[in-house]
């Protein structure tokens, strides 16, 4: 039986390649491939805005499976009702499954062909979303210092050693989005040092990694390319983990806007570096240069962030009250 939907997908601001069957088990599957070329949050990203648009297009919620083709070959299945805010996931769902729940056989297109055009065909209406390329930059164009501080606390942590710690101090605050700031704020004082140790992103000499991000990035020119982040890697640090995370910084970088409330990609490396105590690292935060690093106390500003959200969850029920 051919799927009730094969085609693109648009959610919020984003378009992935969607296909829903009817299952063999009489439920509903989706299976959502994230587009290299999407003009907005990954289908894992926003995976409560794509559960939420496939429940109301399909009378209904699904099973939701994601997948990043360019990654890897297994699936990610995504678990909430389509009325909660806070998905959790379940990775590494061989595709052998995925077909059994499908009920049929399901073909994975190649990830070079994982765009808009290459899924949709050049005349899908759907393309009009998808932005024109711009003229081409340096590889490294939009990379700058900021605070490590300043970096937004884990919003989902979901390969994190303590996911369920996470999930139960979650728990405790706003479901609204945003709810994630005093949470993972919570979750980041809550742990001590045996614990952050036990994972493997801690395992690092962070404040290194980050000093010599800064070295790095401030040594670049717009004509640099990756092999002279490599070559610039082996000058400021031995052979090693902790080389590999510094390269990791350029070719897979934090990404963060200034002002927004999470981040992009590097969460885990973020949550990592305001442990080890480094105060500024190089990070992508694109065209925003308005910005400004001051150097900060990361156990401080979570303090901060939590406190200030008590005060006004204080206020609120004072304001409630008859």
């Amino acid at each position: 039986m051919a799927p009730r939907f094969d085609d693109l997908f648009a959610f919020g601001t984003s378009v992935c390649y969607l296909r829903v069957y009817d299952g063999a088990g009489g439920e509903s599957i989706a299976l959502a491939v994230h587009l290299e070329d999407s003009p907005g949050p990954s289908v894992f990203n926003a995976a409560e805005v794509l559960m939420e648009r496939i429940a109301a297009v399909f009378a209904g919620p699904c099973r939701l499976f994601v997948i990043f083709p360019e990654i890897g070959e297994t699936w990610t299945e995504v678990h909430g009702g389509a009325s909660q805010r806070d998905a959790t996931f379940h990775a590494d769902v061989p595709h052998a499954e995925v077909q059994r729940l499908a009920g049929e056989a399901v073909g994975m297109p190649p990830a070079e062909e994982c765009t808009a055009a290459g899924l949709g065909g050049s005349r899908h209406p759907l393309l009009a979303l998808i932005p024109a390329e711009e003229e081409p930059v340096g590889p490294f164009d939009g990379m700058d210092i900021v605070a490590v501080a300043d970096l937004p606390w884990a919003h989902n942590p979901f390969r994190c050693a303590h996911r369920a710690r996470f999930e139960a101090i979650r728990g405790h605050y706003d479901k609204d989005f945003d709810g994630h700031i005093p949470a993972g704020a919570h979750f980041f004082l809550h742990l001590d040092a045996e614990q952050l140790a036990a994972c493997p992103y801690h395992q690092h000499d962070w404040v290194a990694i980050a000093d010599a991000s800064i070295v790095l990035l401030e040594g670049l020119t717009p004509a640099s390319e990756r092999r002279d982040v490599f070559s610039a890697a082996a000058e400021l640090l031995p052979d090693g983990p902790d080389r590999e995370q510094l390269v990791c910084l350029f070719t897979d970088p934090i990404v963060w806007s200034p002002g927004h409330t999470s981040i992009t990609n590097g969460q885990h490396r973020a949550c990592a570096l305001k442990a080890s105590g480094a105060t500024l690292c190089a990070a992508l935060i694109g065209g925003e240069r308005r910005y400004e690093a001051a150097v900060g106390d990361a156990r401080r500003r979570a303090q901060s962030d939590l406190a200030a959200y008590w005060v006004e969850e204080l206020g609120r029920k004072r304001a409630a009250r008859p």
